[in-house]
């Protein structure tokens, strides 16, 4: 490996353990009070981003790396977007548009009695010990592996557009019949 590269590589590293270092810290101190999930989520999705970041890092063209060395910035790209696909995938396991034995089964009721829908939202927590630890899987998933999230919702485009053209195609034949 070429002594630029090498360098490269060395400097992002140490900025992503850092950025770990504290995520985890975070994480840790999260679940050490009674947090909300949509932070905890949030925070194992921009894990699961450093953590395939640093993964890929090895494997990145000369100008990625110069770009990720160069900037504080850029380098956090990774962890935002997975804590967002994190996101979007917990509001998939709540909606219950995805679910199954692999899936996490959320809260069936509301867990804060008197709260508004805003607060069920952001409180509403798997069922059990073993629908805890897979959110936390599927959310660093999530940010580990961003074409995970991806391709479901583009499983969804793809079954809502199916289910249009399906509507479409009946309501024309509907109105033909006249």
């Amino acid at each position: 490996m070429n002594p630029d590269r090498v360098s490269l590589v060395l400097l992002t590293s140490h900025r992503l353990l850092l950025f770990i270092a504290a995520l985890v810290a975070a994480l840790v101190v999260l679940g050490l009070v009674d947090a909300p999930m949509v932070p905890v989520v949030l925070g194992l999705g921009a894990l699961g981003g450093l953590v395939g970041l640093q993964r890929r890092l090895k494997n990145l063209s000369m100008p990625d790396l110069r770009l990720l060395a160069s900037s504080w910035r850029y380098p956090l790209l990774a962890p935002l977007v997975g804590g967002v696909l994190a996101l979007v995938l917990y509001a998939l396991f709540i909606s219950g548009l995805l679910g199954g034995e692999l899936f996490p089964k959320m809260c069936p009721e509301f867990i804060v009695p008197s709260g508004d829908a805003r607060d069920q939202l952001l409180r509403c927590a798997p069922e059990s010990v073993s629908a805890y630890a897979k959110l936390y899987f599927w959310s660093f998933l999530a940010g580990f592996s961003e074409r995970f999230v991806v391709d479901i919702i583009g499983r969804f485009e793809h079954r809502a557009s199916v289910l249009d053209d399906s509507d479409t195609d009946n309501n024309s034949s509907h109105t033909r019949g006249l």
